[in-house]
């Protein structure tokens, strides 16, 4: 556990090899989970075991409802895991972006129709201005 700045360059990184792991699942629901977090700005009380000014993040006991595998407790104190985050922020963009798509492919189609309709009522009004001229003859 790190608290605080780590002064000069750290290569971080943690183990993320196929072969360590099993039972792998795409995560499910992603946009929902999503949409539960709360994120917050706030000031720790303690600033002499705390960095000072205002911070951003989340509040752990509220993360442990949406998603409890980043949650741990340790003598009673909550603490999460960030990094696991990215992976969910990931598939809802994913999820989103199929929204995306598919909401552009119905919005083009609706720009056909309503094209096609303007067309057709174009028409119409041409058909009527030939008739009401043929009807005063």
């Amino acid at each position: 556990f790190v608290n605080g700045s780590s002064g000069g360059l750290i290569n971080w990184s943690a183990t993320s090899d196929k072969k360590f792991k099993k039972n792998i699942t795409t995560i499910t629901n992603p946009i929902d989970k999503v949409k539960q977090l709360r994120g917050i700005n706030f000031e720790w009380n303690d600033t002499k075991k705390f960095e000072s000014g205002i911070q951003m993040g989340f509040i752990a006991q509220e993360v442990e409802k949406v998603i409890p595998e980043v949650v741990r407790i340790k003598d009673g104190n909550y603490a999460m895991q960030y990094a696991p985050l990215t992976a969910l922020l990931v598939e809802a963009i994913k999820e989103q972006q199929k929204q995306i798509e598919s909401l552009k492919i119905k919005l083009e189609k609706l720009n056909n129709i309503q094209s096609d309709f303007d067309n057709l009522k174009a028409q119409i009004e041409q058909i009527k201005s030939v008739y009401n001229a043929s009807a005063k003859k």
